[in-house]
């Protein structure tokens, strides 16, 4: 073998070890950050049901259902936070496969290269057609979860406090009367 036939089959298995490298940190990544909002979906359903269910109660459970709504608004904001690192981390990934696709000579295999602005045309589309990102989809999602959490809290508070009427409490109590009663 000559020099420059080595140097080439080096560069050649170098840059097949950077992709592999770029590859596995994409998956890693994008997959953590799909993982990170399962959870986020799980423990919110959790608390949310925590949260209605003092909503509906008496007593003690009201003031626990307004720390459950600032408990899921705060939720909100970390997992909207992890988020965006997740992100930071996968397009961390995506712009170098990008670098190592610029050196693909059939440009329809340049796949992260072109997925930008093949996204920007779908999403410029009508609004019911329209296509959104995950990080669209995924902070409307938080956005509306931590509104939630803290409309949640305010009910909460307001039914302790009394400033609204509970529902049960609009409800006439039964007639205490015996069945056939010559009352009116």
């Amino acid at each position: 073998m000559n020099e420059p036939q080595i140097a080439r089959e080096v560069k050649l298995d170098d840059q097949e070890k950077m992709r592999a490298h770029a590859w596995q940190y994409f998956t890693i990544h994008a997959g953590q950050r799909i993982s990170m909002f399962n959870h986020f979906l799980v423990l919110t359903g959790l608390v949310a049901a925590g949260l209605a269910a003092c909503v509906q109660g008496q007593g003690v459970l009201r003031p626990l259902g307004a720390v459950m709504g600032i408990f899921l608004a705060i939720v909100a904001f970390v997992f909207w936070k992890l988020d965006g690192r997740t992100r930071f981390l996968v397009q961390h990934a995506e712009d170098a496969m990008m670098k190592l696709e610029s050196h693909f000579a059939v440009p329809e295999a340049r796949l992260f290269m072109r997925e930008e602005a093949k996204t920007d045309i779908a999403s410029a589309k009508p609004a019911p057609v329209a296509m959104w990102s995950y990080t669209r989809s995924f902070r409307t999602l938080f956005v509306i979860t931590g509104l939630a959490g803290v409309g949640g809290a305010a009910v909460c508070l307001a039914l302790q406090l009394g400033y609204v009427g509970s529902a049960s409490a609009a409800v006439p109590a039964p007639s205490a009367s015996p069945i056939g009663s010559s009352r009116p």
